[in-house]
């Protein structure tokens, strides 16, 4: 097996996915810090840029994301005086999700290998989901593990790195299996 860009790049993005979003290093002032899909996604980002091709046909539904995201954007600027930057904080998150396609674009993953991938992270999530919402089962959350029940029970994290992140993530990939 021959190990190149597009299969580095795919194991990557395979790893920000299934692996939990722990932090690397704390942020003062936030309860997300520095996590290791950041690094690999400002790491993608430079290597698009460097291919100076920056092709937006491979987001779904093109158009209707990025008005999504200047919603998201208006939003966050609007009410920056009530949340403070968590609100922008949001839509620099967005921008992590649309590198995410973009990379998928240089990837060696097909759109059949995409499709399945999305199908077995929802199938997955379910499966973790429902024992978390019964308080049967703990979550890794951004800060570490977290005890079933509590918080938990309210705001379960699938295999993600919080509630957060499990409903951007399966709307995301929700979003990419219907446009498709």
């Amino acid at each position: 097996m021959l190990i190149n860009k597009k299969s580095i790049i795919s194991f990557g993005l395979i790893t920000c996915i299934l692996m939990p979003k722990v932090d690397l290093f704390s942020i003062p002032g936030f309860n997300q810090g520095l996590r290791y899909d950041d690094l690999f996604l400002l790491t993608g980002l430079i290597y698009i840029l460097l291919q100076r091709n920056l092709d937006l046909h491979v987001i779904p539904g093109r158009y209707l994301y990025f008005v999504f995201y200047g919603i998201i954007l208006t939003y966050g600027i609007s009410s920056i005086f009530e949340y403070g930057l968590v609100s922008i904080i949001l839509a620099i998150r967005w921008i992590e999700y649309s590198i995410f396609f973009m990379l998928l674009f240089y990837s060696s993953l097909n759109s059949v290998h995409i499709k399945k991938f999305i199908i077995t992270y929802i199938v997955i999530n379910s499966i973790f989901v429902i024992p978390q919402y019964f308080g049967l089962m703990g979550g890794i959350y951004s800060h570490g593990y977290q005890e079933a029940g509590g918080l938990i029970v309210e705001r379960v994290s699938g295999i993600t790195g919080g509630a957060w992140e499990l409903s951007a993530v399966l709307s995301l990939f929700t979003v990419s299996l219907v446009y498709d």
